[in-house]
């Protein structure tokens, strides 16, 4: 039952973000608000920026087995950008899913926008629950010290002064 549930999750996130971004090719810039899609390229920009910097530091540091994907990570990791987001890859699709509604402007990709963002949200959340069987009390820690994807809260924890930082 898990894994059917895991299984629809992925498969509503993939055909909703694969309708945003036809949607956004074939409705771009539908309102002609040149500025919304500059903003949106440099958003689009940030996604994938941050998407690259959480796969990076997987391959990097996530003690995956030789000739393994990244994704089977086998060490936790919590510096870089995993010290900001426990989620990077979900939250870069979330940006981007945000990039497409501003590159088109259009009520179809926006829809299909929010959809994205809400299953990758549900995913993330998820995720949480099968890192705690795999890395038990280490993971629950690092899960009250950095936010699932919130960046700022993130951002604003990292630098705080902290009593238990030595």
């Amino acid at each position: 039952m898990e894994k059917l549930r895991k299984n629809i999750w992925w498969v509503s996130q993939s055909v909703s973000m694969i309708a945003a971004i036809v949607l956004c090719v074939l409705f771009y810039n539908q309102a002609g608000l040149d500025a919304l899609t500059y903003v949106g390229w440099v958003v689009l920009a940030a996604g994938f920026l941050l998407g690259y910097l959480g796969v990076a530091s997987l391959k990097e540091k996530g003690g995956a087995p030789e000739g393994k994907s990244w994704i089977q990570t086998t060490t936790l990791v919590y510096s870089g950008v995993y010290a900001l987001v426990r989620h990077p890859q979900y939250l870069s699709w979330v940006i981007m899913s945000l990039a497409l509604i501003l590159l088109s402007q259009h009520w179809a990709t926006a829809t299909a926008g929010v959809l994205a963002i809400a299953t990758m949200y549900m995913q993330a959340r998820q995720d949480d629950d099968t890192l705690i069987e795999k890395f038990g009390d280490d993971y629950r820690r690092y899960m009250e010290s950095v936010p699932r994807m919130n960046i700022v809260l993130g951002a604003i924890r990292l630098l705080r002064p902290s009593r238990n930082r030595q």
